[in-house]
């Protein structure tokens, strides 16, 4: 089976334990203990059908901030760069389409779940239109025929109300939908797997994505997590749509019992407070988090693009950050389902030796030039710990990662300037299914 253009997928229709019992379901207790398993996607048709075409209307982000293009068949080759990285070190690599495609097969419920929230997200509006969106999903049989079509998008010609099937006024008046006319837009930025969701401990955080247009890319994980054999036991967090928004990317496991959330552009303190609350009111682990103001320059806009740990006892991190560093500490209130939030006066390195309860922390920077500030406005911070003292890191950023193998860090560099076009690294493009204490 290929998902584009011989692409090979690892698809079985089949459902089955996918790697063993020691590693079914989601286990991630913090952000540096070694990989063993992960969920991607590879950049497919959503992206690949609209890298020239309709740029400014799919890639609508990139081209606010000046790009006019998007290399599709080298976005490829820095993807399987990246999970050749990942396999070499011995971490299992699981992709999404699949996972859902066999969710799909093996459960009408699943199936009819994903429909019906796809409709509901996709921005439709209208009994017409959106029961044309529905019959054309409805009408691809086999799952991974249907995840495609709901990758790619949905355009009028594709529905049974398109293609000048017979007459009509708006046809006869000039004022009928284009064929190529976008009724629910392609899922062409599904390769950020971080941003929909979060794992923290055995559950997941479903994550109310800031543009409207991204919604739909959190319904892919719900309906693997919810449905799945592999992790039907999996909690998941927020997974009722929030009133408020909150990016997986702001998420940072400091250990099982502390999480660091970012109160950012793509994350509301009223979405933290949501979050908090069931976290700590429910058998989660999590007994406290901590929430940081994180300041939005250019395309660094989630907490990981600022700070990433690296070791048992080391985070890389913009000085910038460290400096004007504030926190608020949120615990459970007196009564259930309150919180108690107290704004605290520690350091950044004083707050991550507390939470991390590993002695003192070491913080890394680049030493201060003028390419070393060019690096951290290019998200160079932000990097992926494969096992403690080993990370995966955007290559050209040279002064960044001198800075990390000083310290005792082995550093595996990866090209990404055209799959982030420096929206993020390594970590922002693998989602962590499970990773050792």
């Amino acid at each position: 089976m290929t998902s584009e253009e011989g692409r090979a997928t690892t698809y079985n229709p089949a459902l089955s334990n996918l790697g063993g019992e020691d590693v079914n379901g989601i286990s991630v207790p913090n952000d540096i203990g070694k990989l063993r398993r992960v969920l991607v996607h590879a950049p497919g048709r959503e992206s690949s059908e609209h890298s020239t075409s309709s740029f400014d209307q799919v890639f609508f982000v990139r081209a606010a901030f000046g790009k006019r293009s998007f290399d599709f068949d080298r976005a490829c080759e820095e993807h399987d760069a990246l999970v050749s990285v990942l396999r070499e070190h011995g971490v299992e690599v699981l992709s999404l389409e699949d996972l859902l495609a066999q969710t799909i097969d093996g459960s009408p419920e699943a199936r009819q779940t994903f429909i019906d929230g796809y409709v509901d997200e996709c921005g439709v509006q209208g009994m017409e239109l959106r029961g044309a969106v529905r019959r054309c999903l409805e009408k691809r049989a086999p799952g991974i025929e249907l995840v495609s079509k709901a990758l790619a998008g949905v355009t009028y010609g594709e529905t049974d109300l398109g293609g000048a099937k017979s007459e009509s006024l708006a046809e006869s008046l000039g004022v009928s939908y284009d064929d190529e006319a976008i009724l629910a837009g392609p899922l062409s930025t599904m390769f950020f797997t971080k941003d929909p969701i979060a794992t923290v401990n055995d559950g997941a955080v479903a994550c109310n994505m800031y543009w409207s247009d991204r919604a739909r890319e959190t319904l892919l994980y719900k309906t693997v997590f919810s449905f799945h054999p592999d992790f039907t036991d999996t909690k998941i967090w927020l997974k009722d749509r929030s009133s408020y928004h909150i990016e997986g990317g702001d998420i940072a496991n400091l250990g099982s019992s502390s999480l660091m959330v970012g109160i950012s552009d793509r994350t509301e303190a009223a979405a933290i407070d949501s979050l908090a609350r069931q976290l700590l009111w429910s058998e989660s682990g999590i007994d406290r988090v901590f929430a940081v103001p994180v300041r939005s320059q250019r395309r660094r806009i989630h907490l990981d693009t600022y700070i990433s740990r690296v070791d048992v006892d080391k985070f890389v991190v913009d000085p910038s950050f460290e400096r004007d560093f504030r926190s608020y500490e949120i615990t459970r209130g007196r009564r259930e389902g309150t919180l108690t939030v107290s704004e605290s006066d520690e350091s950044l390195r004083q707050l991550l030796s507390r939470a991390t309860r590993v002695g003192q922390c070491t913080l890394i920077s680049p030493r201060d030039t003028l390419s070393s500030e060019w690096e951290i406005e290019d998200s160079s911070p932000s990097v992926l710990c494969i096992e403690p003292g080993v990370c995966c890191a955007r290559a050209g950023n040279n002064n960044t990662n001198e800075a990390l193998a000083t310290a005792g860090v082995e550093v595996i560099e990866v090209t990404l300037e055209e799959l982030t076009y420096g929206f993020g690294g390594p970590n922002s493009l693998v989602l962590p299914l499970w990773r050792d204490e």
